[in-house]
């Protein structure tokens, strides 16, 4: 077979197969062949689609689920709390004005200070 002889059947089946696309996904994400996968125990593979299934069901916000509501719907109770790292990242936010694209990230302090020692360069524009 030719290199590449397959992708076609492949593209198609991650379309239609969502089984076979949250599998391919997960392998992606993990650095593992989709045929180890294939290799594991079927009850394995069947535990490793529920769990991924049910994190996919959760609110990418507050990660609840709805099922969670649905059973008692006072299950949980809003309290704030602060992330040290969130408020450092706002506060520079706040003080910063930000062009374009850009956003404040947190860093190790180490690779802060590396990237203090580096030149700076002018950017430069491609022509074509």
């Amino acid at each position: 077979m030719q290199p590449g002889a397959g992708r076609p059947f492949h593209t198609t089946r991650l379309r239609y197969d969502p089984t076979f696309a949250l599998e391919v996904r997960w392998c992606a994400d993990h650095g593992l062949p989709h045929s180890a996968l294939l290799a594991w125990d079927p009850e394995d593979r069947a535990k490793l689609t529920a769990h991924i299934l049910e994190e996919s069901a959760r609110c990418q916000m507050c990660g609840t689920s709805p099922w969670e509501w649905e059973e008692d719907p006072f299950a949980y109770e809003p309290v704030q709390e602060t992330c040290r790292g969130c408020q450092l990242r706002d506060m520079a936010s706040d003080e910063v004005s930000q062009g374009r694209g850009q956003r404040v990230v947190l860093i190790p302090k180490r690779v802060a200070a590396k990237r203090r020692a580096m030149p700076r360069r002018a950017p430069t524009l491609r022509r074509r």
